[in-house]
């Protein structure tokens, strides 16, 4: 997966832009950009498609609108978390035995059944 808006974008047409045709390149960094850089769900920039992208929950009246309302894209929480996590999986299975891929591996955040030495030993964390 690429660090530069560039390599994201490319990351997503590759592998889960066929699951979501109507989120655009720049409506998907804008939203990774907006989660993991300045804590928001929505980071509103000129020249995005949509004023806002909405998830929605399972057991509410409208959890099964996928598409636009009042310039808002609406997908399923639940829908989207699954297919992005199929999606880094796929992009994991095709890459595992790059170089680069192997040597950050172990950097990564994963679950580690009997802590993660030396700050925790003997629980499982997430680390």
């Amino acid at each position: 997966m690429g660090t530069s808006k560039e390599e994201y974008k490319a990351w997503y047409r590759q592998w889960l832009y066929l699951q979501y045709p109507a989120l655009l390149e720049d409506d998907i960094y804008a939203l990774r950009c907006g989660v993991f850089h300045r804590g928001r769900l929505n980071d509103p920039r000129p020249g995005l498609t949509y004023d806002r992208i909405v998830f929605t929950l399972k057991s509410t009246n409208i959890e099964h609108l996928d598409g636009v309302l009042s310039g808002a894209l609406f997908l399923s929480a639940e829908g989207f978390c699954r297919d992005m996590i199929a999606a880094a999986n796929n992009w994991y299975y095709a890459k595992q035995g790059e170089m680069n891929v192997a040597a950050n591996l172990q950097r990564l955040v994963q679950y580690r059944p009997h802590g993660l030495k030396p700050y925790v030993v003997g629980v499982p964390v997430v680390a």
